[in-house]
């Protein structure tokens, strides 16, 4: 699910953090059963986001 902390940090970058919030809640509660975005498939652009751990 990188593109949800994607789309909130793109958020957060322009000065709005209600996405980052609203993020962090759905992470605090992990195992409730979801039916908004959160619990969709990615979008187009969210299906080539790549991570990486090096530093």
């Amino acid at each position: 699910r990188n593109w949800l902390a994607q789309r909130a940090i793109d958020a957060a970058e322009q000065g709005d953090m209600a996405e980052l919030h609203r993020l962090h809640e759905v992470l605090r509660q992990p195992f409730t059963d979801r039916d908004d975005d959160y619990a969709s498939r990615p979008p187009e652009w969210g299906k080539r986001l790549e991570v990486s751990c090096s530093s």
